[in-house]
C-alpha cells in the first residue's frame, strides 16, 4: 500500500519508495569514489549499485539506500526503476538509459 501512496512532501534529496535505510549492494570501488555506471533493480526487490557491469563478488559491500543518493544524487532519478530491470550510462557525466 505504501508504493501506491501519493508522496507530496517528496525530499528531492531521495526520492526512492523504499526506507533510507534499506540494504542495497555495491562495491568498494563505488565506495572508494568509482562513478556509479550499472543499477540493477532486481526482482525480489533488491536494488545493485555498480561503477563495473559485472562486478567482482569479493569487492562486494553492502550499505543503505540513503548512503548511494548521497555518493551520487543523480540515481534519484532511478527511484521508479521496475523490478528486474537495469539502467547505465558511460559516464558519470552521461544521462542514464534503462530497459
Amino acid at each position: 500500500w505504501k508504493l501506491k501512496q501519493p508522496l507530496l512532501d517528496r525530499n528531492t534529496d531521495f526520492k526512492f519508495y523504499e526506507e533510507r535505510n534499506v540494504a542495497v549492494f555495491t562495491t568498494r570501488h563505488v565506495l572508494e569514489g568509482k562513478p556509479i555506471l550499472y543499477v540493477y533493480h532486481n526482482d525480489d526487490g533488491a536494488w545493485q549499485f555498480h561503477s563495473e557491469q559485472e562486478p567482482d563478488l569479493k569487492d562486494s559491500k553492502l550499505v543503505c539506500l540513503e548512503e548511494i543518493t548521497k555518493i551520487d544524487p543523480s540515481v534519484n532519478e532511478l527511484y521508479d526503476l521496475s523490478l528486474g530491470k537495469s539502467a547505465w550510462r558511460e559516464s558519470a557525466n552521461d544521462p542514464w538509459d534503462w530497459e
